[in-house]
């Protein structure tokens, strides 16, 4: 029974070593697996990280770029709507002043012919009173033979 003892003690140490072996061996598995999973979840957090970053940024860009284009459009439809008032506005000038040229230049025309028609009576006056002065003077010569006639016969 000794020897029983002996070799179930032998066995004992022997299978505790291997045990040992066996444990050391699955715990150093373990901590390489685990170790591979935080490796792997740490790389996915830092993946998720630079997705974030990478996505804030992108969404900040496309912000940026419709920011650009509304304020585009927005002056491009300022400049729009201002150059057709100047347009209304310039139109609406012109005809300001070819109406107001239109009137100066009737008003002058006007006075001309006014002018015109008072040199032309002034002429015609000129004319008359001519015309009147010299037939009362072959008038009063005529007057003047008929009394003398008279007077001698």
């Amino acid at each position: 029974a000794c020897v029983a003892i002996a070799q179930s003690q032998a066995r004992m140490v022997l299978h505790r070593a291997r045990f040992l072996g066996c444990r050391q061996n699955v715990i150093c598995i373990q901590r390489f697996a685990r170790q591979a999973r935080a490796n792997k979840t740490r790389r996915e957090s830092a993946a998720i990280v630079l997705q974030t970053a990478m996505r804030a940024w992108l969404a900040q860009w496309r912000l940026e770029d419709a920011v650009w284009a509304a304020v585009t459009l927005q002056a491009n439809w300022r400049a729009a709507v201002d150059r057709q008032a100047y347009m209304r506005t310039r139109t609406a000038a012109s005809m300001v002043q070819a109406a107001i040229r239109g009137y100066v230049y009737r008003d002058r025309y006007l006075q001309i012919i006014v002018g015109v028609v008072l040199l032309q009576a002034e002429a015609r006056s000129r004319q008359c009173r001519q015309v009147h002065s010299t037939h009362r003077d072959a008038a009063v010569i005529l007057q003047k033979s008929l009394r003398g006639y008279y007077v001698r016969e």
